[in-house]
């Protein structure tokens, strides 16, 4: 039985970064913002090939629509400023009942800049928030210590060394609702705390 989410706002601000739902109409900015990032991205992603065209947009845009709407994924274009899309991220229900799994990249001329932080950060909160959701998890090939790097810094726990679908070894980070407070998610959304 496929258990439709309640999706969380298609509009998040993470201290400086925008992410907001993807739209059809946002092909060519993804289109160009993979093909500058190719060479950054083609270890990790198997989608990030030298043919990646228009049409390869259009298709991730097409169903990431569809899948926001059957309350099963949710992805975020990651903007700067007023409209300069820089990377993508999403929550995908992909790993279980109640839990989420977050996916992210940043293109190669924005790294270093705290924006995949700042963007998993805002996905974290917004994924613990919805219904029936306990948990929200990073998985990364071991190798790629930039993506370790930001569930790190989060406070994520390392929770499993694995093996996925495609036979590539992958690292598993958790976040908890009940460990989200604690967490330093909180800090990467400049929210103030008091202890």
């Amino acid at each position: 039985m496929v258990v439709r989410l309640v999706p969380p706002s298609e509009i998040l601000v993470a201290n400086g970064v925008t992410l907001r739902r993807w739209r059809t109409g946002d092909a060519r900015a993804l289109c160009d913002v993979v093909r500058a990032s190719l060479s950054h991205l083609r270890p990790w992603m198997p989608w990030a090939t030298d043919g990646y065209d228009i049409d390869d947009a259009r298709a991730f845009l097409t169903h990431s629509v569809e899948t926001w709407d059957a309350g099963q994924d949710f992805q975020y274009a990651v903007v700067l400023g007023a409209r300069r899309v820089v990377g993508s991220i999403g929550l995908m229900s992909r790993i279980g009942p109640g839990a989420l799994e977050i996916g992210y990249w940043v293109d190669v001329r924005h790294t270093g800049q705290g924006i995949a932080t700042r963007a998993t950060a805002a996905v974290s909160a917004a994924g613990l928030a919805v219904p029936g959701i306990g948990y929200v998890e990073i998985r990364h090939d071991p190798a790629n210590a930039a993506s370790a790097a930001v569930p790190n810094r989060l406070g994520y726990r390392r929770v499993d060394d694995t093996v996925d679908a495609d036979g590539r070894p992958s690292w598993a980070w958790r976040l908890s609702g009940d460990d989200l407070a604690a967490s330093r998610v909180p800090d990467a959304l400049g929210q103030r705390r008091f202890r």
